[in-house]
């Protein structure tokens, strides 16, 4: 898929114009007859052709009429109240605002006691949804199912808003706040989230971070559940071919990685433990050592090595070039070496001396630095 993709992009930039109907994404021309739904079938075809262009998919028909009736629904029509035929007075404009703005559910603007019914003494939520949901959609669906089914309506008890997290049912920050920093699968995450918003990383490398540690890179199996990538014929890692690819084998146990990881903790001198997923790993990477330094030095090989990792598996995806597991670790040891002395001035240790002994580059600079201040504090203390 991705060598189509390429070689399409390719011609369309050599010849700057396409016949898109060469390429099976435009849609068949439509007999309106006497219908003025025009507007309808223009938006409909327009969003399923980017669609296809898009994803190199194959073209998806949409309903016109669910359309039409989602805009009156909405009210972006303007119908009068005598006029029968609802295909009129829109336009494509407005059924494009409609699309994004009327959202998935039917029952937006409805009270909570209009969204089910009771039966046999017993409240049964009814939740409709305007079109078919997708994987990730359909996991969020089932998740607000579990949270609302022991909810009890009362159908003459006027809504009102609760926010649960405070016994007064008013919303705060501070409460909010602890609600957001509980348990993250059985640990606590506010240390660990603190840990990776390091700031001796670059943006970009603590942003990934986050995204690997809540799995929301665009690994294979990620985006085959979006329906992104169709074409492939598996979700086989790239870096070993061996299983799936999502951020935990991809990071944690592809062959390829494990070996890095090996030689990482070779190179520091300790034993790494890797946990069935990046989260518990990268929450327990140095946790048996007291030394701040040290812990945070680690926190830096994590990043270099996940981001190194990643840009391997792309380069390899992209230019059909592979990367030796030997240029990788070079790359991370570079990589955390340019990013500790970029944003600790007074690191003087080189790139052999890191090589050599990272741990002592850490502690020793660090210590040198403690020195200074004890002797400023001291002397301004007897001024």
């Amino acid at each position: 898929m991705v060598q189509q993709a390429r070689g399409m992009h390719q011609k369309v930039v050599r010849n700057a114009v396409v016949d898109w109907r060469q390429h099976n994404v435009l849609p068949d021309i439509v007999d309106q007859a006497n219908c003025d739904c025009c507007w309808a079938v223009v938006a409909c075809n327009a969003i399923s052709t980017a669609q296809s262009i898009q994803y190199q998919n194959p073209r998806t028909v949409y309903s016109y009429q669910q359309l039409i009736d989602c805009c009156e629904e909405e009210k972006w029509s303007t119908l009068k109240p005598d006029e029968k035929h609802k295909c009129q007075r829109s336009s494509y404009k407005k059924a494009f605002r409609c699309i994004m703005t009327a959202g998935l559910s039917f029952g937006k603007e409805k009270k909570c006691n209009q969204m089910g019914n009771t039966k046999d003494g017993m409240w049964k939520w009814d939740l409709a949804w305007r079109r078919s949901l997708f994987e990730w959609e359909a996991d969020s669906a089932e998740e607000l199912n579990v949270m609302i089914k022991d909810t009890r309506i009362s159908p003459g008890s006027p809504d009102k808003w609760l926010w649960t997290h405070n016994n007064d049912g008013n919303y705060s920050t501070k409460s909010a706040y602890s609600m957001l920093i509980k348990d993250h699968d059985g640990l606590n995450a506010a240390s660990t989230f603190k840990r990776v918003w390091n700031p001796i990383l670059p943006n970009k490398i603590t942003a990934f971070n986050w995204q690997v540690l809540l799995n929301r890179i665009p690994t294979k199996l990620n985006l085959l559940k979006r329906g992104c990538a169709k074409g492939w014929e598996d979700s086989k890692c790239v870096m070993c071919e061996a299983e799936e690819e999502d951020s935990d084998h991809l990071l944690l146990k592809c062959s390829l990685v494990k070996w890095l990881w090996k030689a990482c903790a070779a190179w520091w001198g300790i034993n790494v433990r890797l946990e069935n997923n990046c989260w518990d790993t990268f929450k327990k990477l140095g946790e048996g050592n007291k030394d701040s330094r040290i812990r945070e030095g680690w926190d830096c090989i994590w990043n270099a090595l996940v981001w190194s990792v990643w840009l391997a598996r792309n380069q390899k995806i992209f230019q059909q070039s592979e990367q030796k597991k030997e240029k990788i670790l070079e790359l991370i040891q570079l990589r955390a070496f340019l990013w500790i002395k970029a944003r600790k001035a007074r690191c003087t240790f080189t790139i052999s001396d890191w090589l050599n002994n990272p741990t002592a580059c850490l502690t020793v600079n660090s210590g040198r630095k403690r020195k200074r201040a004890s002797r400023t504090d001291k002397t301004s203390k007897e001024g």
